[in-house]
């Protein structure tokens, strides 16, 4: 009661009083806000308003401070709880990662390593360069040590394994990070030298298709390889596929070798197709959490970290009907850089969605998903402390550059672009 009185002798018309002090319901209207009433002669909902946002840190509590927590916000009228929301997401502090899968398409069509990888990816940087951030890049390692076998006998793989390996020391100079991505069909497949094809294996598309031996092996050979680039090794993967093998030797094994912390969970997407299975539906939370055996079951005392990846739900229609939007106003600048395309190609479903079905929108740079950051980032600021976005650069298109550098414009200078270095 006290610091309401004190409240009262200060608040003047048009105010708006916040309590944070978690109390049992009714306290706040039928206690407190009576006092500043009588103390400062003013009419409560007329005069002044109030606000609530009941959560309190915990005093000593360096890591979970008020610009990292989670908060519920409320106010005495809707317009006003609008106004309580807002300055709280000015308070709460995002880290945003920039996330790239470095990859050709896995398909049909693999596509070629100019338009998929080189060329986008120098274009990526450009516009991340000029707001000084630095990006994650997810590197498909098994795809670079098979290039490297056929190379040897081979100019134009020789030149392409040449130009990623340049391109790959280029971001690390530049203070990128560059992490462990694994598609292991990569380990089973084999180049047609006369067609000048990649031959993939279809077969072992996730690593629960593998025998859990030549996941090992895949595995070690992959940091090494990652290792000999940059002179150092990864701690964070990312499975092929969304896929990542939900079992306790596995997890254990990644541990073993360094790797405790994952990227591969998206936040309540699930599939069960003939190349991709997981089910992450029961991950709504926007902050990392810890697990062991179950990387769907988050645990406080957990031996590895997820970092899931951002979705949001909204209605089909009105994703459908911004696609048509960007696409009449960009025209060609919406068509993918990439000149391949993957197991979509073969996996796809031909039965119609229904318009007013609720869907899962990732926070994405990939085609015209960039349009959503700022909606993504604005939405989950107070209810998370954590936005991954994933991006492919074979899946860029111009657009994808313009909407990314409106994002970095437009978000607040106090939040982090992070990496995992």
């Amino acid at each position: 009661m006290g610091a309401s009185e004190t409240v009262g002798k200060v608040i003047s018309k048009g105010d708006i009083v916040v309590y944070e002090s978690t109390v049992y319901p009714g306290v706040t209207e039928e206690k407190c806000l009576p006092v500043v009433e009588r103390v400062s002669g003013l009419k409560f909902n007329v005069d002044f308003y109030a606000g609530y946002s009941p959560e309190r840190i915990n005093p000593g509590d360096k890591e979970n401070t008020v610009e990292k927590i989670k908060k519920v916000t409320s106010g005495s009228t809707p317009e006003i709880a609008d106004i309580v929301d807002n300055l709280y997401k000015e308070i709460i502090l995002m880290n945003i990662y920039i996330t790239l899968d470095y990859e050709l398409f896995l398909g049909p069509k693999t596509g070629s390593v100019d338009k998929c990888l080189i060329e986008p990816t120098y274009n990526l940087c450009k516009v991340v360069s000029k707001h000084g951030s630095k990006m994650v890049f997810f590197i498909d390692v098994l795809y670079l040590i098979k290039l490297r076998e056929y190379s040897s006998d081979d100019i134009r793989l020789r030149e392409d394994y040449n130009k990623i390996i340049k391109q790959l020391k280029f971001l690390n100079n530049e203070g990128h990070d560059l992490q462990l991505h694994i598609h292991p069909q990569w380990n089973y497949s084999t180049y047609d030298k006369f067609k000048r094809e990649w031959k993939l294996d279809f077969i072992h598309y996730s690593v629960s298709d593998c025998p859990f031996d030549d996941v090992k092996k895949m595995f070690v050979e992959g940091c090494n390889f990652i290792y000999d680039i940059i002179g150092k090794y990864p701690t964070v993967y990312r499975a092929g596929g969304y896929s990542f093998m939900n079992e306790s030797n596995f997890v254990d094994f990644l541990v073993s070798i360094g790797i405790t912390n994952d990227s591969s969970v998206l936040m309540r997407e699930k599939s069960c197709t003939k190349f991709q299975k997981y089910d992450y539906s029961s991950i709504k939370d926007f902050s990392a959490y810890k697990f062991s055996n179950d990387i769907t079951k988050p645990v406080q005392s957990g031996c590895m970290t997820e970092y899931p990846i951002t979705t949001i739900n909204m209605i089909h229609v009105v994703r459908s009907i911004v696609n048509r939007f960007i696409k009449h106003k960009y025209g060609n600048r919406v068509l993918k850089k990439g000149d391949g395309y993957g197991v979509g190609y073969l996996n796809r479903n031909k039965s119609n969605v229904s318009l007013f079905k609720k869907i899962n929108q990732r926070a994405s740079i990939d085609l015209t998903n960039g349009f959503w950051l700022n909606y993504i980032y604005n939405k989950i600021k107070k209810r998370g402390d954590l936005m991954l976005i994933i991006g492919h650069p074979k899946n860029f298109t111009d657009y994808s550059f313009i909407a990314l550098g409106k994002f970095l414009d437009t978000i607040s200078k106090d939040d982090k672009i992070k990496t995992f270095k």
